[in-house]
């Protein structure tokens, strides 16, 4: 045993005729592995996705949204705020216009209406837009699969999402152009101009997209908003200026027609920045904490191969002895159990690597974005080598450090 490959061979024989108890060890190694792939893959997707979708709302787009986001999320508010607390109204968008630096200002109407088509009715969330909201998403973020978007001086027509017209997800036939649906209550004929391509994956729900004008939706809404309220606000920041800076300045705007402090502000400012900084810290928690989850299992597998080495260097003392006897020095012992050790570790790395692969590869035929890239999988790689040679440093030394002649007479 001079060589490396001496070694190798030596530790490849012994792990093989050991080879039940072999995968029994690096068991705990691969589920570490395995998972801390899998997250890590889904973890980069699931950001590169938000990416694309911060990408397609657009840097120098701005949302404006009624109440803070922590009460949305929460589903509270004050119970005794004013009535008109939390709500934005279309006097609110004559007040952003007048901020230097805003262009494209859209209001939008959005709630639950009946839609129906040839012999089934369903209740859907209806948008109402006017055409400046398809200069803030174009074909770039809305790209259609046929037909054409809204116009300004469109009523009684419908531009509708990919499941919505497909003849499975939601109705028994194929919508197509130049058919009809009834809307609201009151069944009003709509007729389909526009149909959005597939989007799926964290865009599926813009698949059941159902976009009307927004004189459409006001005469729909009654007795769902108040007169003149619209449920959101947006607006691009022209090229050439802060987004920031604009953003902020249309805050003070809007908290001063409020007559609230900016501290107690009733609406919230939402911008791609701010969007990316929430869920940059959303992914990162997540990942932080199944990342200690799937150490626990690492851990776990890394005292499941120094075990199992204290057991071969009890199993092959004799053996120990015959090779020390023949010429094999401490140093030859030592580098060949804690080989073997990492022989186990690579083993497990190779294996929770495969099954963290085939994880990624399920969640994306589920429809979303992940990424097992090369640096992750020698990461892995060598994450576990490195784990099994640590884990076998004192089982090796307690071999290498055996007396040959106690050795040889061990039964």
């Amino acid at each position: 045993m001079k060589s490396a490959s001496d070694i190798f061979w030596y530790s490849f024989k012994s792990l093989w005729h050991n080879r039940v108890r072999s995968a029994l060890t690096v068991l705990g190694i691969v589920i570490g592995i395995a998972s801390i792939v899998a997250l890590i893959s889904i973890s980069q997707g699931l950001s590169a996705s938000i990416n694309d979708i911060l990408m397609s709302f657009g840097s120098n787009n701005v949302m404006v949204m009624p109440g803070s986001l922590s009460n949305q999320m929460s589903g509270g508010g004050a119970p005794n705020a004013n009535p008109m607390s939390g709500r934005l109204f279309e006097k609110d968008m004559d007040a952003i216009k007048t901020v230097p630096g805003v262009q494209d200002v859209s209001g939008y109407i959005m709630n639950s209406q009946q839609i129906s088509f040839r012999d089934r009715t369903l209740t859907m969330t209806i948008f109402g837009v006017d055409d400046s909201y398809f200069k803030l998403f174009g074909e770039a973020t809305l790209p259609l699969a046929e037909g054409r978007y809204l116009r300004s001086s469109d009523r009684d027509v419908v531009v509708i999402g990919a499941d919505i017209a497909d003849g499975k997800t939601h109705f028994d036939r194929t919508l197509s152009v130049g058919q009809f649906v009834y809307i609201g209550k009151d069944q009003k004929k709509f007729r389909v101009v526009g149909i959005l391509k597939k989007f799926g994956g964290v865009r599926s729900d813009d698949d059941n997209s159902i976009i009307i004008s927004y004189d459409d939706m006001r005469d729909l809404s009654a007795g769902f908003i108040a007169k003149k309220e619209v449920n959101g606000i947006m607006f691009r920041v022209a090229d050439g200026f802060n987004v920031s800076e604009v953003a902020s300045q249309v805050e003070l705007k809007l908290a001063n027609s409020h007559k609230v402090k900016l501290d107690d502000k009733d609406f919230s400012i939402i911008t791609s920045e701010s969007l990316m900084k929430q869920t940059s810290q959303i992914t990162d928690l997540l990942s932080l904490f199944l990342g200690f989850i799937a150490s626990i299992s690492l851990a776990v597998g890394g005292v499941g191969v120094m075990n199992t080495m204290y057991m071969a260097v009890m199993e092959r003392t004799r053996e120990i002895g015959t090779l020390k006897a023949i010429g094999a020095s401490n140093n030859a012992i030592l580098s060949l159990f804690i080989f073997e050790s990492g022989l186990l570790g690579l083993l497990g790395g190779l294996i929770g690597l495969f099954l963290g692969s085939l994880i990624s590869l399920i969640v994306v035929l589920a429809g979303f974005k992940t990424a097992v890239t090369l640096p992750l999988a020698l990461f892995a790689l060598t994450f576990s080598f490195v784990l099994g040679l640590v884990s076998g440093i004192l089982p090796a030394l307690q071999a290498s450090k055996l007396p040959p002649i106690e050795a040889l007479r061990y039964e």
